[in-house]
């Protein structure tokens, strides 16, 4: 599906990119301009030097020197694709999806969304105004549930009554048909409608694009099943959704490591706790399209699932999954059979801070898990090969499956040779590399009709510009006072570097479609690699200059753009009189002193500037 770029602009415009990025960031405002720390995880800095504009509405940090508009933030610090970071925009904004009519699979899925969002509020305020001494208020005493948590991750309350959300739907005039198809409410065999979750703690669970998409409910009596989700729905997959995910994306991205845990209480305890960079499963197995999800953030996870047979069992199930991805999985083993939730509150944070800091590959802790079930005769071997050789063949990266080799082969005081001829023949481990080359082939596709749906189908290059230009370049689209000037001239024909030109034509081209001057570098910065080229003047020298000193930078830089031409028309002419009859050269001569007076002036004007 591709949005317009009339729906693209809407968005856009209805959403302001100071506010995105303060979520992240703390920023200070100067004017139209605000400063903070660089929100990006591989910038760790002490003296702000990220710079966001308000009138333009994009982004410039003179340390890691990246820039953007709102929906390039969003892509790097959400992990969001730009379609994905259109409609999290429109949602934000109230603004209802525009859908392709040739689209034939798009479904209103909004109304789900706007129900699911209701009735998380609903379970909100049950919990909120339910008594102290009540169930699920002692619950939440005994897990240590602070109320800032309770409020951050939406927690609810489903009450013990059979018809609670009923009557509420029911009040509310909403939809039971929705209701009962997000598996919220049940039919009853003799008419009418019962509620799914009674007698539960609620976790609403939200996407990454912030919506509810379905909840999950913890037995408050102990004769029940402890956890049950939402049926799956046309909004709801298990196995593409992360606990806590939109939230604690933006400290994974920050911390360039991910803990994943086993269940809701797990990321509760730890976020709380101040371990922020965390998600878990939906209570079901752990998927590929989980590990994409995370890979989009980082390729570092430790894997801190439960310290009993179940929850080892679970990670060892993971681990291919998560090689196959591309990740590189370490195993955090907590002791006495304890959870993540267990440890914090017995031995503190810091404490796991240091077990996970000390963990091990989780390959070496699942291989060395299955080669203690055999001896060391040569037939054990063979057999332990055979239950190791799945593992190895998931192994996507080439250097790390080579190190695993070594590893199995020191393990069995073998050759690394052996451990490869036996992986279940040569054959099969040529098949699945190649499956894995064509998987990357189709990601590396997927990208590119990404870019097609965003319009980026000419992305302007620009390497090496001479800096005269490209500062007027920046100068242009700081200020529609040099703009104006600028194509009042013929200093256009000028300019010596392609890619520095077509971002001018190209800006003259986008000017024409907006009245509004400063949306023109937030349109721009999308179509430019790399795309800081047009967003210095968001930074030192341009933002620390007066007004005067700015007017002499333009003045300076247009000298010595219009003499570099004038000096290539020089050489040009030169060249060419090699070739002319001598009344031709006796024109060009002419034409050559012309010039040459002109440069003369333009230094004389250089020296009076000075």
């Amino acid at each position: 599906m591709r949005f317009s770029q009339d729906f693209i602009n809407r968005v856009a415009e209805s959403n302001n990119l100071v506010d995105i990025i303060a979520e992240y960031t703390q920023l200070r405002g100067r004017g139209d301009r605000f400063m903070g720390l660089c929100p990006f995880p591989d910038h760790h800095e002490k003296t702000p030097s990220f710079s966001v504009s308000h009138s333009k509405q994009v982004y410039y940090c003179f340390g890691c020197r990246r820039s953007g508009n709102i929906f390039q933030f969003l892509e790097a610090m959400k992990g969001l694709n730009f379609i994905e970071a259109v409609e999290y925009l429109a949602d934000r904004a109230g603004i209802p999806i525009e859908r392709d009519v040739k689209d034939k699979t798009a479904s209103p899925k909004k109304k789900y969304y706007d129900l699911n969002k209701e009735v998380a509020d609903f379970f909100h305020l049950q919990l909120i105004l339910s008594p102290e001494d009540s169930t699920v208020r002692k619950y939440c005493r005994k897990r240590g549930l602070l109320k800032k948590t309770v409020k951050d991750f939406m927690l609810g309350y489903a009450d013990e009554s059979w018809d609670s959300l009923t009557s509420f739907l029911k009040k509310e005039k909403q939809s039971v048909k929705d209701a009962s198809s997000l598996g919220l409410i049940k039919k009853r065999a003799s008419g009418g409608y019962y509620d799914t979750f009674r007698n539960r703690l609620m976790f609403p669970i939200i996407s990454l694009q912030g919506r509810v998409v379905g909840f999950g409910g913890r037995a408050l009596d102990i004769e029940d099943v402890k956890y049950i989700n939402s049926s799956e729905s046309e909004i709801f997959n298990k196995s593409e959704v992360l606990y806590g995910l939109h939230k604690t994306a933006k400290y994974i991205k920050s911390e360039d490591e991910v803990l994943l845990v086993e269940g809701y209480m797990d990321v509760l305890s730890l976020y709380q706790a101040g371990v922020k960079n965390v998600v878990a499963p939906l209570g079901t197995a752990f998927t590929s399209e989980h590990a994409r999800s995370l890979k989009k953030l980082t390729r570092n996870v430790f894997v801190l699932f439960d310290g009993d047979e179940a929850g080892q069992m679970a990670a060892e199930r993971a681990l291919p999954i998560l090689l196959q991805e591309g990740l590189l999985p370490r195993g955090v083993v907590l002791p006495e059979n304890m959870d993540p939730d267990e440890y914090v509150k017995l031995k503190g944070v810091e404490s796991l801070k240091e077990v996970v800091r000390a963990a091990p590959e989780l390959f070496s802790l699942v291989v060395q898990r299955l080669k203690s079930k055999y001896s060391n005769s040569p037939s054990s071997k063979i057999v332990f090969m055979e239950k190791v050789s799945d593992l190895l063949l998931s192994v996507a990266d080439k250097g790390l499956f080579d190190l695993y080799v070594d590893e199995i082969s020191e393990l069995l005081s073998v050759p690394s040779d052996w451990v490869l001829s036996n992986l279940k023949g040569s054959t099969l481990k040529k098949e699945s590399r190649k499956s894995l080359d064509l998987e990357e082939g189709n990601k590396k596709l997927s990208l590119r009709q990404e870019s097609n749906m965003k319009g980026e189908e000419d992305i302007i290059e620009v390497e090496n510009p001479p800096r005269a230009e490209l500062y007027l370049l920046n100068l242009l689209l700081m200020e529609e006072g040099f703009w104006n000037r600028f194509f009042a001239s013929a200093l256009l024909n000028d300019i010596s570097h392609e890619g520095i030109r077509k971002i001018i034509q190209l800006a003259q081209e986008s000017r024409q479609t907006t009245s509004d001057f400063d949306k023109l570098t937030s349109l721009l910065v999308e179509k430019v690699s790399p795309s800081r080229y047009i967003t210095l003047f968001m930074a030192p020298p341009f933002s620390e200059m007066s007004r005067e000193e700015l007017e002499r930078m333009y003045v300076d830089c247009s000298r010595q753009i219009r003499s570099r031409a004038l000096k290539a028309q020089i050489q040009k002419l030169k060249a060419d009189m090699a070739l002319a009859s001598p009344e031709e050269q006796v024109k060009k001569l002419e034409q050559i002193m012309n010039i040459q007076r002109e440069r003369q002036h333009l230094e004389q004007e250089k020296s009076k500037m000075i």
